[in-house]
């Protein structure tokens, strides 16, 4: 075994045993998402949705849109809906939209299941966009850092297991 060399033992600030430093940082990452997107599922359903006013509005409005694309037939659903959506007025119409794209996916029947739909796959979306744009503008740290301060902010505390508007608006500003 004398041509045979041992390989050489490298530590390029590897945190975890036999994983590159951003490849840890990626699954921690990861992880955490995992781990926050639970934590909300846990409390929207531990709080029935926690709607407001508003919200239960949105929710009633999404659900109406949904029945009157539904009673058009199933060729004019689109344009029915889409049309439905066109006469939401002052609001922006992205949680009608949404809640209503989920009556069409998952039913009308489970209305918790359709709360949780319209709550936490939101929040999903948002922490997925936080994290590309962290990590696009600081690499695998950065989208890091970006989560633990969404997932910190006061206002994601107060407000997060809420189905709310500005989910979506802060999305559109991304």
């Amino acid at each position: 075994m004398q041509g045979r060399k041992s390989p050489a033992i490298s530590n390029s600030g590897s945190p975890a045993a036999g994983l590159p430093a951003d490849r840890f940082v990626d699954v921690l990452t990861g992880l955490l998402a995992i781990v926050i997107l639970g934590l909300l599922a846990g409390l929207v359903v531990s709080r029935k949705g926690n709607l407001a006013w508003d919200d239960a509005d949105y929710l009633r409005r999404g659900l109406t849109n949904a029945r009157f694309a539904l009673g058009a037939g199933p060729l004019l659903v689109v344009p029915r809906a889409i049309d439905r959506l066109l006469l939401e007025q002052p609001k922006p119409p992205w949680l009608v939209a949404w809640i209503e794209f989920g009556v069409h996916a998952i039913g009308r029947r489970n209305v918790e299941l359709l709360i949780l739909f319209s709550a936490v796959v939101p929040y999903a979306f948002l922490m997925v966009a936080v994290i590309f744009i962290g990590r696009w503008l600081r690499g695998p740290w950065g989208g890091l850092f970006a989560l633990v301060c969404l997932a910190s902010s006061p206002l994601s505390l107060a407000f997060g297991g809420k189905v709310m508007v500005e989910t979506y608006l802060a999305l559109w500003v991304l």
